[in-house]
């Protein structure tokens, strides 16, 4: 019984000391213990060691962004092809968007083209940022291409947001006659989208009135003052409301 006592105590002790040599193997070998592992794993596949998540995509678009310096020049013109390239074949929407946020740092005519050709993105969200970073940029060329997605995108929202682009573009001729079937849709969000983009082209506020927007729209800018004045009481109730809730 003894003996039997001293052995298993050995075997403990020994057994113990095999465990910290396990531990301690891997921290001084490094990946080279876990590789030998993994030769005898049949589901191990190395290339997934070097995957590039959709998250680290985004930081890398994002760090290119970093060196736009709103100059026109060839350097930034490869820095957006760069980005451009990137676009073509990135399955994930998120990382597009990021790509074409990036794109959108840049004062170089590939920039504002990759933003147009965003516009026919798949993804609404990537077509919403596109429509947001043209109007933020004031982008005149984008009036038409805005303008066909404000009368035939398949989501509200999207079409919302070129109407609102379409007031910032500056190009009067384009933005009206977009703006014009904008504040003829039957739908009253639509209208007012129209109504705030018109205020942004022109710079004239004639109140909520619809009609008298459509007339400025038209180019009949004395039915456009017309319609404003005898409409301005029944319209200063929401003047008033109106950007209490948006």
């Amino acid at each position: 019984m003894r003996f039997d006592s001293q052995l298993t105590h050995s075997f403990k002790h020994q057994a113990w000391i095999l465990a910290l040599v396990l531990i301690a193997l891997p921290l001084s070998t490094g990946c080279q213990i876990s590789s030998g592992i993994n030769r005898f794993n049949p589901f191990y596949n190395p290339k997934l060691t070097s995957y590039i998540t959709p998250s680290q995509r985004i930081e890398a678009a994002e760090l290119i962004a970093k060196e736009a310096d709103g100059t026109d020049s060839e350097s930034q013109t490869e820095q957006v092809r760069t980005l451009a390239n990137k676009l073509t074949s990135e399955p994930d929407p998120l990382v597009r968007e990021a790509l074409l946020k990036a794109c959108a740092k840049y004062n170089v005519d590939l920039a504002r083209k990759a933003l147009i050709a965003g516009l026919n993105d798949e993804n609404l969200y990537v077509r919403t940022t596109c429509c947001r970073e043209l109007g933020r940029l004031g982008v005149s060329e984008a009036a038409n291409d805005l303008s066909r997605v404000a009368m035939e995108d398949k989501d509200f929202d999207v079409r919302v947001a070129a109407a609102r682009a379409l007031g910032k573009t500056g190009n009067q001729e384009e933005a009206r006659k977009g703006l014009l079937t904008v504040l003829e849709d039957r739908n009253p969000a639509m209208q007012l989208a129209g109504v705030e983009a018109m205020r942004d082209l022109t710079g004239q506020n004639l109140g909520y009135n619809v009609a008298a927007y459509v007339a400025l729209a038209k180019g009949d800018s004395a039915s456009a003052t017309r319609l404003a004045e005898n409409t301005q009481p029944k319209t200063k109730y929401l003047e008033e409301t109106i950007p209490l809730i948006k």
